[in-house]
């Protein structure tokens, strides 16, 4: 679930852009007169699903921005920020690649508690919101940040057992 904390994390800052994406895009399908009704409908219907699933990761960041120590959330925003140079990060502050990525994820294991009180677990967040665009290639880089350093958590592997079969859908 950890893998989650820092998946919220890392797209807030894109999900604004991402829901105007989606209004756009319903309007524009909405709008067009030369489309039948029944398939207008439908694709409508798809993508004010997928605009509210971006609004609901928005909502929770700020339940785990609620219970989580500022520092702590600076501390993840920084392992993410510094993408797949986390060894140059860590050389620059003088820090232990290893121990640093294990202290971001205790430090997002605290948010995946407030996660699993809202009865999320893993399977539920594939489910929802793996197929995004956003979601899927947040997960990739997460993946390969996580894998370059070399640590290894069971909830590391559970959150990417199926990350390969999902397709995601244009958006």
């Amino acid at each position: 679930m950890e893998i989650w904390v820092l998946l919220i994390i890392a797209v807030k800052s894109k999900l604004y852009e991402a829901v105007e994406r989606a209004e756009k895009k319903i309007m524009h399908v909405a709008l067009n007169p030369n489309m039948q009704a029944s398939r207008q409908s439908a694709i409508v219907s798809d993508l004010i699903n997928k605009k509210n699933m971006l609004v609901n990761l928005k909502v929770l960041y700020d339940r785990i921005q609620e219970k989580m120590d500022e520092s702590k959330l600076k501390v993840i925003k920084d392992f993410l920020y510094a993408r797949e140079d986390v060894d140059e990060y860590c050389l620059k502050n003088t820090c232990d690649p290893i121990a640093f990525t294990n202290m971001v994820l205790s430090y997002a294991n605290e948010g995946a508690d407030v996660l699993r009180g809202l009865k999320l677990t893993v399977g539920k967040m594939e489910e929802d919101y793996a197929s995004l665009p956003l979601v899927f290639m947040t997960l990739l880089m997460i993946k390969r940040m996580l894998a370059s350093s070399d640590v290894k958590t069971p909830g590391m592997e559970l959150a990417f057992k199926n990350c390969s079969s999902f397709i995601p859908s244009s958006f």
